[in-house]
């Protein structure tokens, strides 16, 4: 019984967030919460440059480089890693690999195009393993 008591308090280490296993739903729900960070990513891009404070860390553009630096938009997901961006390719692509950590952990896949005459990304991300088509996801920056 103690023993069963113990293994039961060393599991719950509260100062590490608990994981989740990722599935089509929190990989869908991750994506959708980048939408914003995405976006003003791309306005940025446009600008040359420009930075984001997230929850937690910062999400920074400069030149051709999207960098995450433990970046959160909502405290749960950390994001680390950076992208390569061709803003002057038309449309724009948007391509790399960033570390996830929190409640979810892995690697996430980027693969994206966005174009600037309608507003509109197009591509796919994958969340450790999980795809997630974003045309059906992100849309639209007016």
């Amino acid at each position: 019984m103690l023993l069963a008591i113990g293994l039961f308090i060393v599991s719950c280490d509260s100062d590490k967030p608990m994981q989740m296993q990722t599935g089509e739903f929190e990989a869908t729900n991750l994506v959708q919460t980048l939408a914003v960070t995405f976006q003003q990513g791309i306005v940025a891009a446009q600008a040359g440059e420009g930075s984001i404070e997230g929850i937690s860390g910062k999400f920074s553009v400069v030149g051709d480089r999207w960098r995450f630096e433990g970046y959160s938009p909502e405290g749960e997901v950390f994001i680390d890693g950076e992208l390569t961006v061709d803003a002057t390719q038309q449309p724009m692509v948007i391509r790399g690999e960033l570390d996830l950590s929190g409640m979810l952990s892995g690697v996430l896949f980027i693969d994206l195009s966005y174009n600037s005459s309608n507003g509109v990304f197009d591509g796919a991300i994958t969340v450790d393993g999980v795809h997630v088509a974003v045309s059906e996801r992100l849309c639209c920056i007016n």
